[in-house]
């Protein structure tokens, strides 16, 4: 079989992103699964982007390029136009397509089977909206239109789910989320393909920078994420003054490109936290983005991974970091129990997380036990079986 990836979110603003992370996870297993089978691949990338490449020679693959206007990828035309122009296939030019990113187009010329993380945009729309109630007249009513434009454009790319053969939900929860707000999309039309983790992040030998070994030598708390609203991460910084006059040498270590966006950390209020709160100031310490090597290292050497977020399509970090051997802490809300299983401490939405950090810091016993459950479970979720998933899915797609 001919079997056809859109690529593009490995090249766009979602490569550091859940969507384009996952996608690279899993296309090299699905590449030697699909050599097994004796298929062949067919990748579509825009080639503005470097084009994308893999660590394999054992599948047959090859480019096709989908290129989208420069003007798209200006900074305020983005509101209005895709970064991606939607993909157009011929009939026939391949025998089924995988779409991990809807909003880049679900063509009707060929089965197309794709995967749906979340419903974000829709369960957070209101406070997306408060929060810009506190930006200048000037700034409100840009973003009031920007927002405007960008809703419509997102209901109508949810709208074209309806064109897949198969979706692929990448948690039960997503599925339900999916089903609860859009009945139009048949239930049955739903498979689950959990996201998966390796014991090791980074494919290439490479070394830390000073500063991340320098951290690692400290004692940490650790935040691997975005900063829009529903990661909570006000929560976050307000536990970790809460325990700062009693562990006067623990840091708060927060990774994640979207950290560089200073006037979004501006918005959240963080800026005015931190101030208020400046003797501790020098103890938070915002690296952005990391390689995988560096991410790993983190991990392996935290104390404690705390994730404070209000909703996960699936909350993969939970999952790497249960992976490395790092014990994690987690609102109990959407798809993390059916991720984290019983192998982190759960609490109740809007509940003081220090507490279980304490809880951590002070039970080593609790820290050991949670680490060794925490191995176990993320074992659960190796990447070759959402790739399996997937390339079942796709031949079943071309013979239905």
């Amino acid at each position: 079989m001919i079997l056809g990836i859109d690529v593009r979110p490995l090249q766009g603003e979602t490569k550091h992103r859940g969507i384009g992370k996952a996608l690279g996870r899993t296309l090299v297993p699905l590449f030697r699964i699909g050599a097994k089978a004796g298929d062949e691949f067919v990748l579509y990338y825009d080639p503005l982007f470097p084009k994308p490449i893999f660590p394999t020679t054992e599948s047959r693959l090859s480019y096709h390029p989908l290129k989208t206007p420069k003007i798209n990828k200006k900074k305020y035309v983005r509101v209005v136009l895709r970064p991606f122009k939607k993909i157009n296939i011929k009939k026939g030019s391949v025998d089924v397509l995988l779409q991990f990113d809807f909003g880049l187009g679900v063509p009707k010329s060929v089965p197309t089977v794709v995967m749906f993380h979340d419903l974000i945009p829709v369960l957070f729309r209101k406070d997306d909206l408060n929060l810009q109630k506190n930006q200048t007249v000037t700034k409100k009513i840009k973003q009031s239109l920007g927002g405007k434009i960008q809703w419509k454009k997102y209901i109508s790319d949810l709208n074209e789910l309806k064109n897949a053969k198969i979706i692929l939900a990448i948690s039960n929860s997503s599925k339900h989320d999916l089903v609860k707000y859009f009945p139009s999309i048949k239930e049955k039309e739903i498979k689950i393909a959990h996201l998966g983790v390796d014991r090791i992040l980074s494919t290439s030998k490479q070394t830390a920078n000073n500063n991340v070994k320098k951290i690692t030598q400290g004692t940490y708390l650790l935040y691997v994420g975005g900063i829009d609203i529903r990661k909570n991460i006000m929560q976050l910084v307000k536990d970790f003054f809460i325990l700062k006059p009693n562990y006067p040498d623990l840091k708060l270590v927060l990774v994640g490109k979207e950290f560089e966006l200073k006037e979004n950390l501006k918005k959240l209020g963080w800026t005015r936290e931190v101030n208020k709160n400046i003797e501790y100031k020098k103890d938070i310490i915002i690296l952005g983005y990391v390689s995988d090597y560096e991410l790993e290292t983190l991990y392996k050497n935290a104390l404690v991974f705390v994730f404070p977020s209000l909703y996960e399509g699936f909350g993969l970090p939970i999952l790497e970091a249960m992976a490395l051997g790092c014990p994690t802490i987690a609102y109990s809300n959407s798809s993390i129990p059916e991720v984290a299983g019983d192998a982190s401490l759960l609490q109740k939405n809007g509940t003081n997380l220090s507490v279980s950090i304490k809880k951590l810091i002070e039970n080593p016993k609790l820290r050991e036990n949670l680490i060794e459950k925490g191995i176990i479970q993320a074992s659960k979720f190796p990447w070759s079986n959402t790739a399996k998933v997937i390339h079942d899915e796709m031949h079943k797609s071309h013979e239905k």
